[in-house]
């Protein structure tokens, strides 16, 4: 019961890792804020959690949005009466590209969505985080900020991007007092994923078995995480035994690129 009496916002709630996130804080004791923009998503995670006898609030909304960023605070004051964590999962790939054919412009969604939101959410969200004692703040980051993948500069860079702003974020957020920490995720087998890999194969005209090995090669644990090995992780820095971690990038990915193996 790691977050025990704890009221979360979880964005980018929806298959994969947002899911395993929300269900994860409820089973820890923490009352959760579901959020993302499609209504069904968050409504059926909300439900799942009530049947499970947790306490969950569905919150369809746009971090890109300010309105929405100030609604999802107003909401977590007037249900809950405070907010000790949020947890910025919420992610868009933006433009699929290579330079200099690529429409540059194609990269701002991704911006608007990875970088802006989170802060815009942050923002809005820290004089109630502030009032009830601190809390804290989890940004989910991505190993293609730290290893560019051909194509993705848009998600990659907006991702890298994150990464400074959650450690300015510690810096300017710590005497409130405020933790901001990322967490970097490599490949997750969930739907995102499953999804990804079969594009992939269609695209390249090998099989998904193929392009599953190549991903798998890439891990010093021989293995793909499941979304729901990475979301223990994240959690952990929402609770208050990790209350001296601040401004701190851990990596959550099975060891992606730490090895590299000859021949794979």
């Amino acid at each position: 019961m790691l977050l025990k009496d704890k009221v979360v916002v979880i964005t980018g709630v929806g298959p994969g890792l947002g899911r395993e996130l929300s269900l994860g804080a409820s089973e820890r004791g923490a009352t959760v804020l579901c959020v993302a923009r499609t209504e069904s998503y968050v409504e059926q995670v909300t439900q799942e959690i009530e049947d499970m006898g947790g306490t969950a609030l569905a919150v369809p909304a746009d971090v890109t949005s300010r309105a929405d960023c100030l609604r999802i605070a107003d909401t977590a004051e007037q249900r809950f009466g405070r907010l000790d964590g949020i947890v910025n999962s919420a992610f868009a790939a933006g433009a699929i590209g290579v330079f200099p054919d690529v429409d540059v412009d194609g990269w701002r969604p991704a911006f608007e969505v990875n970088f802006f939101g989170p802060l815009q959410l942050v923002q809005c969200c820290a004089p109630l985080l502030e009032r009830d004692g601190g809390g804290a703040v989890v940004n989910v980051n991505s190993t293609n900020s730290i290893r560019p993948m051909k194509g993705q500069g848009g998600y990659g860079a907006s991702k890298a991007a994150l990464e400074y702003a959650t450690r300015q974020l510690a810096v300017d957020l710590g005497d409130r007092p405020i933790r901001c920490n990322t967490v970097y995720c490599g490949p997750m087998r969930g739907p995102s994923l499953e999804a990804g890999m079969q594009h992939m194969a269609d695209r390249s005209g090998v099989s998904f078995g193929e392009i599953e090995q190549g991903f798998t090669a890439a891990l010093t644990q021989g293995r793909i995480p499941e979304d729901g090995d990475v979301a223990p992780v994240i959690l952990f820095l929402l609770s208050d035994e990790a209350s001296v971690v601040t401004g701190a990038s851990i990596e959550a990915t099975g060891g992606a690129w730490v090895e590299h193996r000859l021949g794979a």
